[in-house]
């Protein structure tokens, strides 16, 4: 009886545990609704196995078991042996990377951009006989050979070969020159583009660049919105710069520009993404005139709005009431994180709270942060809502901070170090980042300049001057009324002279000229992020923060290069190890003195049983 109701319960624990995960309890409410029903279904399930031991071990020892467990065995074996023949047959390569930082196995933004490939693909490296025998070469047959093997897995149109252009100048020809040893060379049809200098680390990204490079049709322009020029990327001892993101969108080929808004009076025609990542950039009516004639154009802006100038007392950004016509709506308040700091031996829990913290809670339906899977860090964001979104509009939460975390709206007490969630509008789960899609058609960008006011009690600044006039020149004598002639005018024309046709037209029934139509304007997306910092170089590290990848992302989302909406390639870790002479004697004593001292138990054992006997 027992045991039955012990099963009866971990099943529906079970149920129950798979139930919410699959709702999303975890995400939106607390990870208990999760985590209590899993535990109870384990912990019931080992009761009931303990319990059941007995009639498990008669089932086991049944002949319905063993002829059971030898037709699965057997089905295994049949279904082994038809996907090994079909891959004989296909020639599909098939790996599994099981390495932590998936060393054997190309980055996703390179398979996106081979399996994309609609022609043939050629990569050409010149390794003379002599850099295989150097251990200081960058390079040589076997590393090409293993990397270019992964390329061809993922498509078959990848071909590589490798070069010796001093014996063979003739396998050189077409290729620019000179041709010195370990360049390598990508072409398609007749571009050819020579990877840049590379380690053996890095080869796959440079690889990766050239082949998209000679597969890109024009350059695509990313343009800072700065009064500062250049010196917004020049980064200081706080890492606060845009240095590495310049370097990273130059990586993917985009040209990188600075404009300020005052003084060109229009976003260039060229400009493919518009970056408001300048918290010191002051909106005047112009910059904003601007920004509303380049969204209603299909222009793509990737915003970021920080709350720094309102905790030192400054006015908030222009932007952020502009923004609200599209039903983003800023917060005048900051991202708390809620974190667990200790468990003392009673039983205690002390949380910790900071407006820095790192976040993975990515939407997995956009195309920007689906596959992504390094948080994003967060240093004192904003929350960034959708609120009442109008006709034409769509807004898509990209990234979000944890359950735990709310919006503190209290500025005053935050900067006296104290925090509370209170009453905020905000309790859990903040957004940090949102896309707004808008359809100019049906919700064209509107700006209209604030007047200026009229001064009723403020004196003037400039004293008056009195201009003396005598009456008579201010009183001037009426001038003689027009005359009015009783003689129609002859305009030479009258009704009778005017073609009428039957359709009562008085165009002589001339078809009217045709008008084009004009082209549709593409929709306008607006990336609004509640923190600037997050594009700083102290952020933007591959490998360890996830702030790259998210924004170039975003970037080649908004500028529809849709093969650059990956994973981009890491520089590879050299995960093995090196053993001295003393621990390699050490493990040669392991590996043989273990089967001979199981032997020699053996020995001993059956020793004592023939004595036994």
């Amino acid at each position: 009886m027992w045991k039955s109701i012990v099963g009866i319960i971990a099943a529906f624990a079970a149920l129950f545990g798979l139930a919410a995960k699959f709702l999303g309890l975890d995400q939106a409410d607390s990870s208990l609704w999760v985590t209590i029903p899993l535990g109870i279904a384990v912990v019931g399930a080992v009761l009931w196995l303990i319990l059941s031991h007995r009639a498990i071990g008669r089932l086991a020892a049944s002949r319905s078991a063993r002829y059971g467990v030898n037709m699965f065995a057997l089905s295994v074996i049949v279904i082994f042996i038809a996907v090994m023949l079909n891959v004989i047959v296909t020639g599909k390569r098939v790996q599994w990377d099981t390495t932590s930082n998936q060393r054997n196995s190309i980055a996703p933004q390179s398979q996106s951009v081979v399996e994309a490939l609609g022609e043939e693909i050629l990569v050409t490296a010149h390794i003379p006989p002599e850099m295989d025998r150097s251990p200081l070469a960058p390079i040589n047959s076997q590393i090409f050979n293993g990397l270019m093997e992964m390329y061809r897995s993922q498509s078959s149109l990848v071909s590589y070969r490798i070069i010796d252009a001093r014996r063979n100048p003739q396998d050189a020809e077409g290729l620019p020159s000179p041709v010195q040893p370990g360049d390598i060379f990508v072409t398609l049809g007749d571009r050819t583009e020579k990877v840049e200098p590379y380690r053996a680390s890095n080869l796959e990204e440079k690889i990766t660049r050239a082949m998209i490079a000679v597969t890109r049709e024009g350059e695509s322009t990313v343009y800072f919105l700065t009064r500062r020029g250049e010196a917004i990327f020049e980064s200081d001892q706080t890492g606060q710069g845009l240095d590495q993101l310049r370097d990273a969108l130059e990586t993917e080929l985009y040209g990188v520009e600075t404009i300020d808004l005052l003084e060109a009076g229009e976003v260039p025609e060229d400009c493919s993404v518009l970056f408001i990542a300048d918290s010191s950039y002051q909106f005047t009516d112009a910059d904003l005139s601007a920004l509303t004639a380049y969204l209603n154009r299909g222009g793509q802006v990737i915003a970021c709005v920080d709350i720094e100038p309102l905790l030192m007392g400054l006015a908030d950004s222009a932007l952020v009431p502009y923004l609200e016509q599209f039903g983003c709506e800023v917060g005048t308040d900051i991202a708390i994180e809620q974190s667990l700091a200790d468990i003392s031996l009673r039983g205690n829990v002390s949380f910790s709270y900071s407006p820095d913290f790192s976040t993975g809670r990515f939407s997995r339906t956009n195309d920007i942060t689906r596959d992504l899977f390094d948080p994003v860090e967060i240093r004192m964001a904003r929350s960034v809502s959708a609120d009442d979104l109008p006709r034409g509009v769509d807004a898509d939460l990209l990234l979000s901070a944890s359950p735990s975390s709310w919006a503190e709206q209290g500025l005053d007490m935050f900067k006296l170090g104290r925090v509370s969630v209170g009453d905020d509008a905000i309790q859990s789960s903040v957004p940090i980042a949102q896309i707004f899609t808008v359809e100019v058609a049906d919700h064209p960008a509107v700006f209209t300049p604030v007047a200026p006011e009229v001064m009723t009690e403020a004196a003037p600044t400039q004293p008056l001057t009195l201009i003396e006039t005598s009456p008579e020149e201010v009183i001037q004598e009426p001038t003689e009324p027009l005359e009015i002639s009783p003689v129609e005018p002859d305009l030479g024309l009258s009704l009778d002279d005017v073609p009428m046709d039957p359709g009562g037209s008085v165009d002589g029934g001339r078809e009217p000229e045709e008008t084009e139509e004009p082209e549709p304007v593409p929709p306008a997306r607006i990336l609004v992020i509640g923190d600037s910092t997050l594009l700083a170089d102290a952020l933007m590290v591959p490998g360890l923060t996830g702030n790259r990848d998210f924004i170039l992302n975003a970037v080649g989302y908004l500028a529809s290069e849709t093969d650059l909406i990956a994973i981009r390639p890491r520089d590879t870790i050299n995960t093995g190890f090196t053993l001295s002479p003393f621990r390699m004697r050490v493990l040669v004593l392991i590996l043989l003195g273990m089967p001979l001292v199981i032997a020699l138990m053996g020995a001993v054992v059956q020793s004592l049983r023939r004595r036994a006997a």
